[in-house]
């Protein structure tokens, strides 16, 4: 039973953040045009894992070395935060890149909503001239010979096949 958890354990902590990246490696990272927006902002992520693990790392190795309260020589710990800040540098560029891209977004969801509502004003507006042209005409445009909209009624009364009466 020991070693099926320990087996587990290890399934659980694989990173599958590389596969995804070696993956991709292989096959390109070119074709994204039929990507949505926001699988573009991830693929983004994944062409920066390489990067992204290194920058752990540094921090990892930085971080061990404080609290084991290890100061090493003074070229070691440029060379350190310099290779952190470097790959910063890099993934705050990936952050622009998705920036542009959820700003694309975003502008194309303006641009439908003002086709959408340019749409709404021309049939207003379509609707609006021909009712003006059915009142110079003295009809109205649903059925000038139907009271309220209604079709005529069964042998072509007036009032949708009901009488006065009621019957």
């Amino acid at each position: 039973a020991a070693n099926g958890d320990l087996g587990a354990s290890l399934i659980e902590r694989q990173d599958s953040r590389a596969k995804i990246f070696a993956v991709f490696k292989c096959i390109g990272f070119e074709s994204q045009e039929a990507l949505t927006v926001a699988e573009r902002q991830q693929m983004e992520l994944v062409k920066l894992y390489p990067v992204a693990a290194e920058l752990e790392t540094w921090i990892q190795v930085k971080e061990n070395l404080d609290t084991r309260n290890i100061r090493p020589i003074a070229a070691d710990l440029k060379w350190i935060e310099e290779s952190i800040d470097a790959r910063k540098g890099e993934a705050e560029q990936v952050q622009g890149v998705q920036r542009k891209l959820a700003d694309e977004l975003k502008h194309e969801e303006l641009m439908s909503l003002n086709r959408f509502y340019e749409d709404i004003r021309g049939r207003a507006q379509l609707k609006r001239a021909a009712s003006a042209r059915d009142d110079a005409d003295g009809t109205d445009s649903a059925r000038a010979d139907s009271p309220g909209g209604f079709p005529p009624g069964p042998g072509g009364d007036l009032d949708g096949g009901f009488s006065s009466d009621g019957m």
